[in-house]
């Protein structure tokens, strides 16, 4: 049971990993940030949650 919540959660903790990682490690700022997770949100719309 927590596997199968911990799977269906994971592309949402990969969106925050992305977003707190770049930030912090100076790749790209803020507001480049929202842009990669708007992008990330909807391929992970279009590929994940679709398909379930």
């Amino acid at each position: 049971m927590i596997r199968t919540l911990f799977v269906s959660a994971a592309p949402r903790l990969i969106l925050v990993a992305i977003i707190f990682s770049g930030v912090w490690s100076g790749v790209f700022t803020a507001s480049e940030s929202s842009n990669i997770a708007v992008v990330y949100a909807l391929l992970a719309t279009f590929f994940v949650y679709i398909a379930d």
